[in-house]
């Protein structure tokens, strides 16, 4: 299964797109990069449960002993 490729090069280029014709004030970037953030991190997530699998395993403590 062939990862998604993220939609954004940089945090630049994601900033240069949402403030392509205005001035963004000092809170507007603050905001703007923790909703780059949050959306970069949600991605890499997802790519990485698509292509890794996870299991649980429990052992008792006899059994645990004998490994």
């Amino acid at each position: 299964m062939q990862p998604e490729s993220f939609p954004y090069k940089s945090l630049h280029d994601y900033l240069d797109i949402i403030f392509k014709d205005i001035t963004p004030t000092e809170i507007d970037i603050i905001e703007a990069k923790k909703r780059y953030k949050k959306i970069y991190n949600t991605h890499l997530k997802r790519n990485y449960r698509k292509s890794h699998k996870q299991i649980t395993l429990s052992f008792t403590k006899d059994e645990m002993e004998l490994l």
